[in-house]
């Protein structure tokens, strides 16, 4: 399990990608990175707090790509996909019957499901993590 304490009240940072200062995509790349041993690809497939088109389109094109799928319910580890305004442009952790996750001008905070409806979440949605499968050689004849 994560241990959330080791990460609340870390400050935001934008580009933030480790323990001196995070944003929501930092914080995620790092717990993955440090948790499950899971790298992504690309460092930023967005620039934070800027582009709210591109951060969608990243999401939307991870999960169409097939290595996401979308949970009914929170598993540990999972990724919590978050919106205010039903699109999708936020993102943390669950763990811990919560979420754990970077919110500008504030920092690392833990949310449990009802208090992130109450700060205003209106869409969660929980995401687990599908490793690529390797390509199969061909047989030769």
């Amino acid at each position: 399990m994560i241990n959330i304490n080791t990460y609340i009240g870390i400050p935001y940072k934008d580009k933030g990608l480790d323990v001196t200062g995070f944003d929501c995509w930092g914080l995620f790349a790092h717990i993955y990175r440090e948790y499950f041993d899971i790298v992504f690809d690309e460092q930023y497939p967005f620039t934070p707090g800027k582009d709210q088109k591109k951060i969608v389109n990243a999401f939307d094109s991870a999960i169409e790509g097939k290595r996401w799928k979308r949970l009914t319910a929170p598993k540990e580890g999972c990724a919590v996909a978050l919106s205010k305004n039903n699109i999708i442009h936020h993102i943390g952790i669950w763990t811990r019957g919560g979420c754990l996750h970077c919110v500008k001008g504030i920092g690392v905070v833990y949310h449990t499901k009802n208090h992130l409806s109450r700060n205003g979440y209106g869409r969660v949605e929980f995401y687990e993590w599908q490793k690529p499968k390797k390509a199969r050689k061909k047989k030769q004849s």
